[in-house]
Order: structure tokens, then C-alpha cells, then sequence
């Protein structure tokens, strides 16, 4: 990117793109791995919760990849040569955040609870509680 002339130059401005459309990935893979090294940790997952974290995750890679070639799309969406930068980060960007702002919140309390999360709270008991987790864990792999 330093090596490129910036505003303008159609590689600097495709460095531009994929270094910001990139650099949620190691975010999304990193929060997942801590709630994963959790649920290691202390033998609890919040099945649920868990489940939404990766439908949003997976709903947000895969729009990014139909959003990209909408955006420099010069045929059908937009017209030759194509669109400037700062119009494609608004058509990637803005349905991202339209997928995204309404559960950041609750993933974000979701992981802040992963490292002391504990079913226990609902008065099974702790053996009763990983009792019924290893069951669910065992009939799944059935």
C-alpha cells in the first residue's frame, strides 16, 4: 500500500477495500476461539448464544463476498468504468452494519460472560448440570 500512489490508483484503492473488509475475519475467528478455550475451560457452553454469535458471523462473511462483487460490479449494478471507493465501502458497508448492530450487544455481553458462564444458576446443581451437557454432546455425535 505505501508503494502505490494513493486516491486514484486501482491497486491501492483494492488494498484499501480488502484491508478493511479483512479485518474483521481475525475478530470474528478470535472471539470465537476465546469462547471456545472458555467452554474448555470451564466444561459450560451457552449453547444458544453461541449459536447466534456464529449465524451472525457466518451471515456477515458470506454477504461480504456477494456485497464485493456487487460493488465493483461496471455491467449489471452500475454503470462503465464501475463505482469510486468510498461508494463501494457504502454498498459493502451499510447492509454489514445493518447485520451486524442489532446483535453486537448481545454478543458482546455473550462474550464477556464466556469465562465464568455456569448453568448451575438454574438450580440443577453442578454434576446434574454437565450431566445433561455431556448427554447432549453424546446424542449429537450419534
Amino acid at each position: 500500500m505505501s508503494t502505490t500512489p494513493a486516491w486514484g490508483n486501482y491497486h491501492w484503492d483494492m488494498l484499501v477495500e480488502m484491508t478493511v473488509i479483512g479485518a474483521v475475519f481475525p475478530l470474528y475467528d478470535g472471539l470465537n476461539l476465546y469462547v471456545l478455550s472458555q467452554w474448555y475451560r470451564t466444561g459450560f457452553l451457552d449453547y444458544k448464544e453461541h449459536h447466534v454469535m456464529n449465524a451472525v458471523w457466518s451471515m456477515s462473511k458470506t454477504a461480504a463476498a456477494a456485497l464485493l462483487f456487487s460493488a465493483h460490479d461496471a455491467h449489471f449494478f452500475w454503470p462503465h468504468p464501475g463505482i469510486t471507493l468510498i461508494y463501494r465501502w457504502a454498498v459493502q458497508l451499510v447492509p454489514q452494519l445493518l447485520i451486524l448492530v442489532p446483535y453486537l450487544l448481545r454478543i458482546f455481553r455473550y462474550v464477556a460472560a464466556a469465562h465464568d458462564y455456569d448453568p448451575v444458576a438454574t438450580a440443577a446443581g453442578t454434576e446434574m448440570a454437565r450431566g445433561l451437557q455431556r448427554t447432549e454432546v453424546n446424542n449429537s455425535k450419534a
